[in-house]
């Protein structure tokens, strides 16, 4: 059990690191369509970048624990919207080194994504890994095989509740305190 988690993790990660080159590549190639997506994901993140401080963490923390916490239950969906979310999550990351490096530096970008990152990026992946497995006992039940889809759902919710979410919460604090102070040094 444990070991597919982990074996999904692991895939997914990779997933990350392939399509951020990805995103990042593009980036390069295709400075103004990079440049559209990344103005877009701008729009899209204003109004929780407009709240006061002490709000931020929050709010930062409620999208992430919920997009997480779908990201698990979608997995029963055969474990592909799991696979599609990190790979769009790490294509828009290499579209933001390149677009925000090009205007304060990859390495003060890569700097100021690293701390939260550290939590923020495991969090979303097990979260994946989770219902990528999820997405296994599905097919494994429509292969008439023993696919105990209950208990899976259960020990996943678990996982999240006490690993995901506290997870998601410190990396909220860091990215709303600790990592824009990096980024200004």
């Amino acid at each position: 059990m444990k070991s597919r988690i982990f074996g999904y993790s692991v895939l997914l990660f990779v997933i990350l690191i392939i399509s951020a080159y990805a995103g990042f590549i593009h980036a390069e190639k295709n400075p103004g369509k990079a440049r559209d997506v990344f103005e877009k994901l701008r729009n899209e993140f204003e109004p929780i970048l407009n709240l006061p401080v002490y709000l931020l963490p929050f709010a930062i923390f409620a999208n992430n624990a919920i997009k997480s916490f779908l990201l698990v239950l979608s997995g029963v969906i055969f474990g592909i919207i799991p696979v599609l979310f990190v790979a769009y999550n790490g294509y828009i990351i290499g579209i933001v080194i390149v677009i925000a490096g090009g205007e304060r530096g990859i390495g003060n970008v890569l700097l100021s994504l690293l701390p939260h990152g550290i939590f923020e990026i495991p969090a979303v992946i097990l979260s994946g890994a989770l219902g990528m497995w999820l997405g296994s006992a599905m097919l494994e039940k429509l292969r008439g095989k023993k696919g105990d889809i209950g208990k899976r759902m259960s020990y996943s919710l678990r996982i999240f509740v006490r690993i995901v979410i506290p997870m998601l919460f410190i990396a909220s604090f860091i990215e709303t305190f600790i990592s824009p102070y990096i980024s200004s040094l």
